[in-house]
């Protein structure tokens, strides 16, 4: 049982990454002729069983996920960012609002999600790390496409709809049609919950929201038993989706320290602290830097459990 449980906390791992949805923390594939993916590394034999002890320590590895809606040609913008913290006490998962300003290297003042468009996930990682002062050095990128087909693949996430969502946007490809209630969200429909943004508050801090709530019953459903059996299509239809930079050593010592915590019911959500305001006639979202420094604080300090409690 142990050993589906590890590969139920890796499979959601991977399939939360596109919506921002989560996070692809992180397997690597089986060893050729080896046992499928999806089982714990160290019992399947994909981890020495002293790497395996190494993913005990405590220092916290930071990681940023990117959301990008890819087109011909146009190299996209992260619209969803997650900055996740493994290691170090709980699995603890930031949102960074798209329109936070910032300042980018070689171009001056402008919003976050414009990070990965001008220097691509490098250029967005350091724009992070600065703006959070944490060291910041992996990113996991993971595309639209992806997201739908692994919401597909664990059967729709169970989401209570709380107002009818409305909105079309034809240069974006985007029809978001969804009407209230208690339903079952396929791939398609995932997407538009998680990309609207256009109800009565009206700002990037509505659709996190969304998007936390979202990740928690993603979280549910991937761990349902009828799901087990689907974790190494999962598995595989999520590397065709994913581009990260973590080596894949780490890959496994992450993955196991994710499950570690997730198994321990550690896992925090949170959202970059600040307040939307216009800077002449540009909307931002202005980070809050006293504020942060306390959040920074929490971050890099160890702690078994960092109080996740308050933050499921």
């Amino acid at each position: 049982m142990r050993r589906f449980l590890a590969g139920a906390v890796l499979g959601l791992l991977l399939s939360l990454s596109a919506a921002g949805l989560g996070w692809r923390l992180l397997t690597a594939p089986p060893a050729p002729g080896g046992p499928p993916a999806g089982g714990d590394p160290v019992e399947l034999g994909l981890v020495p069983e002293e790497k395996g002890k190494e993913a005990d320590r405590t220092e916290p590895v930071y990681v940023l996920v990117l959301g990008v809606d890819e087109r011909p040609g146009d190299p996209g913008r992260s619209d969803t960012m997650l900055l996740v913290r493994v290691g170090g006490g709980a699995l603890r998962v930031l949102s960074l609002p798209r329109d936070t300003r910032v300042i980018l290297e070689g171009v001056g003042e402008a919003k976050l999600n414009a990070a990965y468009a001008w220097g691509g996930p490098e250029l967005a990682v350091r724009t992070v790390s600065d703006l959070l002062g944490l060291p910041v050095h992996y990113y996991v990128k993971v595309n639209l496409a992806g997201f739908r087909t692994l919401v597909d693949l664990i059967g729709g996430v169970p989401m209570y709809v709380e107002a009818p969502m409305h909105y079309v946007d034809p240069d974006d490809n985007l029809v978001i049609d969804l009407q209230p209630g208690h339903q079952v969200l396929d791939g398609r429909r995932a997407e538009q919950y998680v990309r609207f943004r256009s109800d009565a508050m009206g700002d990037d801090l509505s659709r996190i929201r969304r998007q936390q709530q979202f990740l928690r019953a993603a979280a549910r459903r991937a761990l349902q038993p009828g799901n087990l059996p689907r974790l190494p299509t999962l598995l595989r239809t999520a590397r065709q989706h994913v581009e990260t930079n973590v080596p894949l050593a780490e890959q496994f010592r992450l993955a196991t320290t994710a499950i570690h915590s997730y198994q321990a019911g550690a896992l925090i959500t949170e959202t970059l602290p600040g307040h939307a305001a216009y800077v002449g006639p540009i909307s931002y979202f202005l980070p809050d830097f006293q504020q942060i420094e306390r959040l920074r604080s929490a971050w890099q300090a160890p702690g078994a459990m960092d109080n996740a409690g308050a933050g499921r």
